[in-house]
C-alpha cells in the first residue's frame, strides 16, 4: 500500500513550510545515528550517496559536457584565429583546410552540442539531488518539485536554470 508514503509526503509537505525537508532528513539522520551509533542510518539520497546509476550517470555526463567545452574554446579559437578578408572563399592554398563558412557551421554545431548536453546534465542533476529518491521516482514529479525538497537542487537551478 501507499498509505506510508502518504504520509512521509504529508510531513514533508507541512515541514517545508519552515524549511526544506532535504534539511529536515538531514537532521532526522543525524538525531537517528547519535542515538544509534552502532547502526547506520540512511534517511534520505544525495548525489553520492548511495552509490547507484544516478551517481554513475551523472559522472559520465560531467565528462561528456566537459570534453564538449573543450571542443567549443578550440572551435571557438579557430574561427578566431582566421583572418577577416578570407570571408567565403575557399583558401586556394591548401584546399584541404575548411572555409570561413565551414568554421563558423562547426562553431553552431559544437554551441548546440553544448547546450544540449548542458541541460540534460542539470535535469539530471536536478533528479540526483533529490532526497527521495529511494521511495519515488523523481522522473515522475515537476522541477518545481524537485528544487523545494533540496536546497542543492535549489541552488542548482537557480545559477544554471533559464531565466
Amino acid at each position: 500500500t501507499l498509505e506510508a508514503e502518504r504520509v512521509i509526503h504529508r510531513l514533508l509537505w507541512a515541514v517545508g513550510d519552515a524549511s526544506p525537508p532535504g534539511q529536515f532528513l538531514a537532521s532526522v539522520e543525524a538525531s537517528l545515528q547519535a542515538r544509534w551509533p552502532h547502526c547506520r542510518v540512511r534517511c534520505r539520497d544525495d548525489l553520492v550517496r548511495p552509490p547507484n546509476i544516478f551517481s554513475f550517470v551523472l559522472l559520465v555526463l560531467t565528462l561528456l559536457l566537459s570534453w564538449s567545452f573543450w571542443a567549443l574554446a578550440h572551435a571557438v579559437a579557430a574561427v578566431w584565429a582566421l583572418p577577416p578578408e578570407t570571408g567565403r572563399r575557399p583558401n586556394h592554398d591548401d584546399p584541404s583546410q575548411p572555409t570561413r563558412d565551414e568554421r563558423l557551421d562547426l562553431l553552431a554545431a559544437r554551441v548546440l552540442v553544448c547546450g544540449s548536453l548542458a541541460t540534460f546534465w542539470l535535469l539530471h542533476a536536478l533528479a540526483a539531488a533529490f532526497p527521495l529518491r529511494s521511495l519515488h521516482s523523481p522522473f515522475k514529479r515537476d522541477l518545481g518539485c524537485l528544487c523545494a525538497y533540496s536546497t542543492r537542487a535549489l541552488r542548482l537551478c537557480r545559477l544554471l536554470g533559464p531565466c
